[in-house]
């Protein structure tokens, strides 16, 4: 978009400070800033024009294509969060889910009553959120990485400036992942796994369900232990599968929760 000089109209300065935030972003990237962090800049860049009403989300796909990771949604519930981190992706599992698994953007003006959340709305409704729009990220080969969520506290639909800003904000999430899995932060992935090659229990954990996972099983939770103290502090490390998503999984048949008892998510590395 050409950048004019005098007065601009209130979406063109939208769109100059994103992308502004554009080039923050992939500066941290270039800088080795830990993914968590920058999509997490992103997020709260594009949540700042949206005077506090959208609550952002963005969601990695793990490496079979088949789940949605937490990647960043800073102002989300965290027991929200906790509750979808690897939720299997279909037609009609939200708003998220049903977007990755068509491969298009969906918007859901109204959680209560989109039939697309179906038995699963209770769980955002819980958290007072009532809109969900969802567009998928893709990269520059069109394969897709994850998906961009805009909640709403009220029911709504997008408009015109909404969109121009959502596809704004999911070209340059898909900036920020490939570059994020370029070759410099794989020779990185590389070299913490020669660390832990001298024990046979913190190979395994290498095992990954996803980008990001380290498989912990069993007799290996020690080993688990051991590789979770070897990565940089600034990764988020949690379990993930509490109780509090029980009625999630409940809902979802047999997408088992197991899945991800004892995962470590550090994000795409």
């Amino acid at each position: 978009m050409p950048i004019h000089t005098g007065h601009r109209s209130a979406p063109d300065s939208k769109i100059f400070r994103l992308l502004e935030s554009e080039k923050r972003v992939l500066g941290q990237v270039a800088a080795g800033v830990p993914i968590a962090k920058v999509l997490e800049e992103l997020v709260l860049a594009v949540e700042a024009e949206a005077n506090g009403e959208l609550l952002g989300s963005i969601l990695l796909l793990d490496k079979e294509g088949r789940h949605l990771l937490h990647g960043a949604a800073p102002n989300l519930p965290a027991a929200y969060n906790e509750a979808i981190h690897g939720v299997e992706i279909g037609e009609a599992v939200g708003s998220c889910g049903t977007a990755a698994h068509r491969g298009e953007a969906i918007f859901v003006t109204d959680i209560a009553t989109d039939p697309l959340w179906g038995a699963v709305a209770e769980l955002p409704l819980a958290h007072g959120l009532r809109a969900c729009w969802s567009i998928p990220i893709r990269g520059a080969d069109g394969r897709l990485l994850g998906t961009f969520g805009n909640y709403y506290r009220e029911p709504r639909s997008p408009t015109a400036d909404d969109l121009e800003v959502i596809a704004h904000v999911t070209h340059t999430a898909a900036l920020v992942i490939e570059r994020h899995l370029s070759a410099p932060n794989h020779a990185r992935t590389v070299r913490l796994a020669q660390g832990l090659s001298g024990d046979d229990a913190a190979r395994q954990l290498w095992r990954a369900h996803g980008p990001g996972h380290l498989a912990c099983r069993g007799r290996r939770r020690g080993a688990c232990s051991r590789a979770a103290r070897t990565l940089p502090r600034s990764h988020d490390l949690r379990t993930v599968g509490s109780d509090r998503c029980t009625a999630w999984w409940k809902v979802l048949g047999d997408r088992r929760r197991s899945r991800y008892d004892g995962a470590l998510p550090v994000g795409h590395v």
